[in-house]
């Protein structure tokens, strides 16, 4: 693949890109996902009761008999978030993300909610990945400083990209 419009002035003299992708955009339902839920039922529990509480025994009580309700709100929409919101969002994150992976770097760029990111990671030997072989698989990069899992999440041709990957840390970019 050569430099497609619109990458002229990001690539390198040199640098082609080798893959173009983009992660499956289903609704996906694993171990953590449930443990935020499971939290997020009490979570949402104890905001439900809480405004159930501001509604019925603060009347008359001036600016409380507004801003306790409000907090309950606040409160249960978080916990709504984190029953099942949090899936939605994983799910709008991953239809509004590309990857790319060039002879030098790995891109991931977003568009979420107007906000555009272009962020790269340099393919060296430096560059710690990983396969998560689920259905379908990611390759996650650790690039040192982030707390967070980075990398082609969720990509059907998973085996053969992170191939492509060691290959480029070996200095094989054909």
């Amino acid at each position: 693949m050569t430099a497609a419009p619109g990458w002229d002035d990001l690539l390198d003299t040199g640098e082609e890109i080798l893959w173009q992708g983009r992660p499956d955009t289903a609704l996906v339902f694993d171990a953590n996902g449930l443990i935020t839920s499971a939290f997020g039922i009490a979570f949402l529990l104890g905001a439900l009761l809480w405004l159930d509480f501001a509604l019925t025994h603060t009347a008359g009580l001036g600016v409380f008999s507004v801003v306790f309700p409000l907090i309950g709100v606040l409160f249960t929409g978080v916990g709504g978030y984190l029953v099942a919101g949090h899936y939605y969002a994983s799910a709008y994150r991953r239809r509004n993300t590309w990857y790319t992976l060039t002879t030098k770097r790995a891109y991931v760029a977003t568009a979420v909610f107007g906000q555009r990111s272009l962020k790269s990671w340099a393919v060296t030997p430096a560059l710690t990945m990983s396969l998560t072989d689920d259905t379908p698989a990611s390759i996650w990069f650790d690039p040192g400083a982030r707390p967070q899992r980075v990398g082609f999440e969720r990509i059907a041709d998973a085996r053969a990209v992170l191939a492509m990957m060691h290959r480029i840390q070996r200095g094989q970019n054909d």
